[in-house]
C-alpha cells in the first residue's frame, strides 16, 4: 500500500502550481498448475490521484477544483519450465502512472494509461557458469505529455507511445576468478500517430562489465576491470539531437584485510565529449565527465 503526496513543478510560464494524492494498493498470487513446470501469476491492483490545482494567470486567479482519477489495474502471466535451468514466460498488464505537469488552463495532466506485453526465456547454467535472460517486449501509452503547440511553453496530454523492443542481459564465468556482465535494449519509441522517435528517448544501449579477481598467488585481494557502455542517438527538439556515444572505463582495488581496501576508478579513458542526458541541446543539456580518476579508501568497523 502506497500514498505519497509530491509538488507539481511550476510550468517556466504558468506560475500555478498544484498538489497530487496518489494511492496504490495491488495483489498479485502464484498457482502451480503443472508441479515445477507450469505457474500461473495473476494480480489486480487498485490506484486513484488527486490533483489540487492551484490558480494560474491565464484563469484569471480563480482556484481549480479538485479532480480525481482513477484505474484498476491487472496483470496475467504464466512460466513454463521444460528443463530445471530453463524457463520460458509471458506476461500481460496494464499501467496507470500519475504525471507532474500542467496545461494552459492551470489543470494537471491526467495520468498515463498503457499495456506492456513481455515474452522471454531465463537461463541458468551448472555452477552459474552462464545467467542470462531474453525478453522481447510490447509497450503502449496513452495520455503522455506533449508539447502544446498552440500555446507554447505549455504541455498537453495527448501524445501515444509505442516501443517494440528486445533486451538482454547474461552474466558469464568462465573460470572462477573472471566475471563478464553484458547487457543490450534494442527499442522503438515512437509516436503512434507519426511514427517518429520521440523527444528525449534513446532506442538503443549496451553496456560490458569485465571483472578479474586474484585469489591466489602473491597479491590475493587484487582485482581489476573494465566497463564499456554505449547510448544510442537521443532525439531532441523534433528535429536534431545528440549523437550516438560509447565510453570506456577501468579500476584497480586491493583489499588489504576484510576491514581495510583501497580502489582507483579512471573514467572516460578516450576523454570524450558527451552528453547522457537533458531537455534540449542548448539549455539544461547534462554533460558527461571529461577523463578522471577517482581513489577511494574503505574502512569497516
Amino acid at each position: 500500500d502506497e500514498e505519497m503526496w509530491a509538488p507539481n513543478p511550476v510550468n517556466s510560464l504558468n506560475l500555478g502550481t498544484g498538489l497530487s494524492k496518489y494511492a496504490n494498493l495491488s495483489y498479485s498470487h502464484s498457482v502451480d498448475l503443472l508441479p515445477r513446470k507450469l505457474s500461473l501469476v495473476a494480480g489486480l491492483g487498485y490506484n486513484t490521484v488527486t490533483a489540487k490545482d492551484f490558480a494560474a494567470p491565464t484563469t484569471g486567479g480563480a482556484h481549480q477544483e479538485t479532480r480525481p482519477d482513477e484505474m484498476t489495474t491487472r496483470r496475467l502471466g504464466l512460466v513454463y519450465r521444460p528443463h530445471e535451468r530453463v524457463s520460458l514466460f509471458a506476461n500481460n498488464q496494464t499501467t496507470f502512472q500519475p504525471q507532474n505537469a500542467q496545461d494552459f488552463f492551470g489543470h494537471q495532466l491526467k495520468p498515463t494509461v498503457g499495456e506492456v506485453t513481455d515474452l522471454g526465456v531465463k537461463l541458468s547454467l551448472p555452477n552459474e557458469k552462464i545467467v542470462g535472460m531474453v525478453t522481447f517486449f510490447r509497450l503502449q501509452v496513452t495520455g503522455l505529455s506533449v508539447v502544446d503547440f498552440a500555446h507554447p511553453g505549455f504541455r498537453v496530454s495527448s501524445g501515444q507511445q509505442v516501443n517494440d523492443g528486445i533486451e538482454v542481459e547474461f552474466q558469464l564465468r568462465p573460470i572462477r576468478s573472471l566475471q563478464i556482465v553484458a547487457t543490450f535494449y534494442k527499442g522503438d519509441i515512437r509516436d503512434y500517430y507519426t511514427g517518429q522517435q520521440l523527444d528525449n528517448s534513446v532506442n538503443e544501449t549496451a553496456s560490458l562489465v569485465v571483472r578479474y579477481d586474484f585469489k591466489s598467488g602473491p597479491l590475493p585481494g587484487l582485482r581489476v576491470g573494465a566497463s564499456l557502455f554505449h547510448q544510442g542517438p537521443r532525439r531532441q527538439t523534433g528535429v536534431v539531437g545528440w549523437p550516438s556515444y560509447t565510453i570506456c572505463n577501468a579500476f584497480i582495488s586491493y583489499r588489504f584485510s576484510e576491514r581495510l581496501g583501497v580502489q582507483l576508478n579512471v573514467e572516460n579513458l578516450e576523454d570524450k565529449f558527451y552528453s547522457p542526458g537533458g531537455l534540449d541541446m542548448t539549455r539544461r543539456a547534462a554533460y558527461g565527465a571529461p577523463l578522471n580518476a577517482k581513489l577511494t579508501t574503505t574502512l569497516r568497523f
